[in-house]
């Protein structure tokens, strides 16, 4: 059964790519048929070079073995920066495709502290940890904000979904309204007395709130960050990608490509490494 799995995921994204419409129709039908059946099964797959990883059946036709191409180009870069390291924070965790890599790299001692509000990407993560008997991560179900308060109106869809957030700009029909818990990362950091080495957030469009309410945190231990940006959902909160470029110049960080580490004035649709100003001298 794995090797027809494989052999079927290798086909859909590889010779025959170039019938999407037939494998988009036949996987809304596999998890169809997983969702009535309430199939436990899992799979074996790679996310990226990391794994293999047991998965939800749900994603068996996922190709999640070239996770870290085109907007994910970071992954791979955030995944080594987290190798050997003792405390990181996943803001924004959905299944588990940076948590469960960044798990196995950690020192022995390490702990991953994985924050994902909405419910069905939380129940996947929390599945897939177990799956894989990984202990290293510490599920968080709060939002993550600029202060902490209850209530939080947030946008989640009933099934796992990477677009789940306060604010959404497409497909409104397709997402339910519910209210959640909000923590900041320096509440949280204080609370727990630990230092993060390494944060990622990949948060939909909330990015400047999880930015001012992570101030001391980023002041004090000079974390590296792996931030997504998404310009979209960021001007529906009235927000703006140069107020997120004004406040990490602020704090004495610089924005760089992942990859190639070279400067970045512009923020689009990307992932980028925030480096503290002091690690980036010649």
């Amino acid at each position: 059964m794995t090797a027809l799995i494989r052999t079927l995921r290798h086909l859909r994204h590889g010779p025959l790519k170039r019938f999407a419409p037939f494998w988009r129709l036949a996987g809304s039908a596999y998890r169809w048929l997983q969702g009535r059946i309430g199939s436990r099964s899992t799979v074996a797959s790679r996310i990226g070079p990391y794994g293999p990883f047991r998965l939800n059946g749900r994603f068996a036709f996922s190709n999640f073995e070239q996770w870290g191409e085109r907007h994910n180009a970071g992954f791979q870069v955030c995944v080594e920066a987290c190798r050997g390291r003792h405390c990181v924070l996943d803001v924004g965790a959905h299944i588990g495709l940076v948590a469960m890599p960044v798990a196995s790299v950690l020192a022995p001692e390490g702990r991953v502290y994985a924050f994902e509000p909405a419910a069905a990407n939380r129940q996947f993560l929390l599945g897939h940890l177990a799956a894989n008997q990984i202990t290293q991560v510490e599920v968080i179900p709060d939002l993550v904000g600029d202060c902490e308060k209850t209530g939080v109106r947030f946008h989640e869809m009933d099934g796992d979904a990477g677009m789940n957030s306060v604010v959404i700009k497409k497909d409104l029909d397709a997402y339910q309204v519910t209210e959640k818990n909000q923590v900041t990362i320096d509440g949280f950091c204080r609370q727990r007395r630990i230092h993060p080495e390494v944060i990622k957030i990949d948060v939909e469009g909330y990015e400047l709130f999880v930015l001012q309410g992570a101030k001391e945190t980023l002041t004090t231990k000079r974390p590296l960050v792996f931030l997504s940006i998404h310009p979209g959902q960021i001007a529906l909160l009235g927000q703006t990608t140069d107020a997120i470029v004004e406040l990490l110049h602020a704090l004495n960080y610089d924005i760089l490509d992942p990859v190639d580490r070279s400067p970045v004035t512009h923020l689009e649709m990307n992932e980028y490494l925030l480096l503290p100003r002091e690690e980036n001298r010649p």
